[in-house]
């Protein structure tokens, strides 16, 4: 993090004056006899076409530059010669008044702003004509096209429309303390809203959802504006660079790319991430992934004074080269891939861009007519300079309508496996985008948003999620004589909830969720209530679960949703597990039981089930468990808590094949996979949660070490259902 105090520095006012000096003595150094005015005008107000509305207010970037004003109607005056600035503000205007209220008082204006006076716009052309007969043969610096109609400048002897826009722009490329902490506050908010979006993300439905948190956040901070339209984009729509609708369904898509950034004081922030939507990288995503973030990594390794960031710009080139090489994406000869820079379909753009009043900020000099389609969009072209702040944004995108000409061209069709490549493009497109303080020595990151690719699913997955196990962990009532404590040697014993009408209940609430899990792809919530009427009286309960994947294949024998096993959970008195090819992402269940002896209560081996009464005495449901089944109730576990991981089988033809890396079904305890108590939301009309198997979409987590009497292993991996599909 830069070593500055933002909050401190941001209570002085914003160095106007130091940057009238800096563009006055830029203009000097390109003409050395210049003597005369530098004239900005700021934003005029504007109403909407055809309409009565205001246009969205944004001022002038180089008005702001020299003014700190945001305000429209607005006018400076430097004299060059005195370093005097005057500014010129609006007059009171009562019919104005009435609807948005008094503006700043000349006397307000120069105690808020670093100027040397303020005089109302009134006194404009006047003051104007009095400076150009002050100074013989003085000259008035402008930028064309931002002067209006009424102003003149008759009494000047020169007019020169050229030099001051390149001198604005130029002098903005070097941050003063003040520009840097300003940058600094926007990433502070910007990265409190991406920190959000993660935390909402396995809630939400829509991508317009998650760009509501991100600028609601922004906005409960005080950034009331951002400073780009912010970039949403699921699974395959993040291929496309600036993609703009933000308004598809995330379901059934493995990544989401969120490219987003608020302004503080017109200071952008331009931050993106791109992360798992269910809380799990998929095997080929974290591939992606993880080149993405070496090249970042080693990209801001190489960042100084004087760096060119050309070179910087190709080095991330060759690590993508290597990376999708490794993966068998590319084939061939890195070297010579590079010169044929095939690259480019999958890095078509360039790695950063200057940052400060514009997202896309002045002073970078680029060439968008370089034939060398590698550098082409590579939007700075110089070396780095200390106290320019740079984006460094690298990505690996699957973008067909890039990519597919050069599958068709056979100078970089010998360089592709379309084979391989096929099976890349529900990936979509990961883009990780920091923001960075060049220095003398190094660089400094002023953006602080999680990137480590574990810490994200965490995250997402609520910090609960470790292996494939997620943990509903409330103050829970239980009855701890409804599980039998196992007899030395033998296996635990629990009791369930023991529905008589299992098999209907598994049947019809099985299809029913599944059914509309995979149609509407939103979670849904039953109450028991709803659905058996004549248990009404006796049960309390919600089933939460997670987007179906694929739900297709099942049936009624072979989906449990809620009998005398845990949900979506197979049962083991067969010994052998459901078929089909869904899966249902984390489960949780709670219940209030009445125990009625007119219903069958079923006692089953090697269940995390334990009954929960409506009572005013409890314990966190992670304590239920314990030391794989058998430490008593109450009792702290040694190790990590332990919750139940079941290996599941997958339906391949008319056979019943085992997930690789899964134990058999040892027919003593089940596989576990450990994980850390986490809160779960609780309603008032429930009396507690219950723990359960996570798994998700992997299916179960891969385990070794697997202790086959005690239940117990380490979980080394998570298997995802994709891998044994075919």
């Amino acid at each position: 993090m830069a070593d500055i105090d933002v909050e401190s520095v941001l209570k002085g006012k914003y160095p106007a004056k130091a940057h009238a000096k800096r563009v006055a003595e830029y203009i000097r150094c390109k003409i050395p006899d210049a003597t005369g005015i530098i004239y900005l005008e700021g934003r005029a107000d504007a109403l909407l076409e055809d309409s009565d509305e205001p246009v969205p207010f944004r001022q002038r970037r180089a008005f702001f530059y020299l003014t700190g004003v945001d305000a429209a109607d607005c006018y400076l005056i430097y004299d060059m010669s005195k370093e005097h600035s005057t500014l010129f503000i609006p007059p009171v205007d009562p019919d104005s008044v009435v609807w948005s209220g008094l503006p700043l008082s000349p006397k307000e204006a120069l105690a808020k702003y670093d100027v040397d006076s303020v005089l109302p716009s009134t006194e404009l052309n006047p003051q104007l004509a009095r400076l150009g007969c002050e100074i013989p043969d003085s000259t008035v610096f402008a930028i064309p096209d931002r002067v209006r109609d009424a102003v003149t400048f008759l009494e000047f002897g020169r007019k020169d429309f050229d030099i001051l826009g390149e001198a604005v722009d130029e002098c903005r490329v070097i941050k003063d303390e003040y520009e840097i902490a300003l940058i600094r506050k926007a990433n502070i908010v910007s990265g409190a809203a991406h920190r959000a979006v993660l935390e909402s993300v396995r809630k939400a439905s829509n991508e317009y959802e998650l760009e509501g948190v991100f600028i609601g956040e922004c906005l409960r901070r005080g950034a009331k504006k951002q400073a780009y339209p912010s970039i949403v984009a699921a699974g395959r729509a993040a291929a496309t660079l600036h993609y703009v609708h933000n308004d598809k369904d995330l379901a059934g898509k493995e990544l989401l790319l969120l490219d987003a950034g608020a302004e503080w004081q017109n200071y952008a922030a331009d931050i993106t991430r791109t992360f798992p939507i269910s809380g799990r990288f998929t095997q080929k995503s974290r591939a992606i992934y993880d080149i993405v973030l070496k090249m970042q990594t080693d990209t801001i390794a190489e960042l100084r004074e004087g760096v060119s960031w050309d070179d910087v710009h190709l080095l991330a080139h060759k690590i993508a080269i290597d990376g999708l090489l490794a993966l068998g994406i590319l084939k061939g000869d890195r070297e010579e891939i590079l010169r044929a820079r095939t690259s480019a379909a999958f890095l078509p753009h360039g790695l950063g861009h200057y940052l400060g009043l514009d997202t896309h900020d002045t002073g970078g000099h680029p060439n968008y007519a370089d034939t060398d389609p590698l550098f082409r969009y590579l939007r700075v072209r110089r070396n780095l300079p200390a106290g320019s702040v740079i984006t460094v944004e690298p990505g690996i995108y699957f973008c067909e309508f890039i990519i597919r000409p050069y599958l068709k061209d056979p100078k970089h069709a010998q360089f592709i496996d379309e084979k391989v490549l096929d099976e890349y493009w529900d990936v979509g497109g990961v883009r990780i985008e920091d923001n960075i303080l060049i220095t003398k020595d190094g660089s400094v990151n002023l953006t602080d948003v999680v990137k480590d690719p574990e810490e994200l699913e965490k995250i997402i997955s609520g910090g609960a999620l470790e292996g494939a196990t997620y943990v509903a962990s409330q103050r829970t009532v239980i009855d701890p004589p409804s599980r039998r404590r196992p007899a030395p040697g033998g296996r635990p014993d629990s009791r369930t909830l023991g529905f008589t009408n299992v098999c209907l209940l598994a049947g019809w609430l099985g299809h029913h969720v599944l059914a509309q899990e995979e149609e509407e792809a939103v979670s849904r919530v039953f109450g028991f209530a709803e659905i058996l009427g004549h248990y009404a009286d006796k049960f309390a309960a919600s089933i939460f679960l997670g987007g179906c994947d694929n739900g297709t294949g099942y049936d009624a024998h072979r989906i449990w949703i809620c009998n005398d096993n845990l949900p979506s959970t197979p049962g083991y008195l067969d010994g052998d597990a459901p078929h089909g090819n869904y899966t249902v992402n984390n489960v949780v269940m709670s219940c209030a039981y009445t125990e009625d002896p007119s219903l069958e209560v079923t006692l089953t081996q090697d269940r995390a089930y334990t009954v929960l009464n409506p009572d005013a005495q409890g314990r966190p449901a992670a304590e239920t468990l314990g030391e794989g089944q058998r430490t008593p109730f109450g009792a702290e576990p040694a190790g990590p808590r332990h919750h139940l991981g079941y290996p599941r089988y997958v339906s391949s033809g008319n056979k019943t094949l085992p997930q690789r890396a899964q134990p058999a079904f040892p027919g003593g305890g089940l596989p576990r996979a450990t994980a850390t108590p986490s809160p779960w939301p609780r309603g008032p009309e429930m009396a507690g949660f219950e723990c359960v198997m996570g798994g998700g979409c992997s299916g179960g987590p891969a385990i070794q070490n697997f202790d086959e009497e005690g239940g117990v292993g380490d979980v080394v991996a998570v298997n995802h259902i994709n891998d044994f599909r075919n």
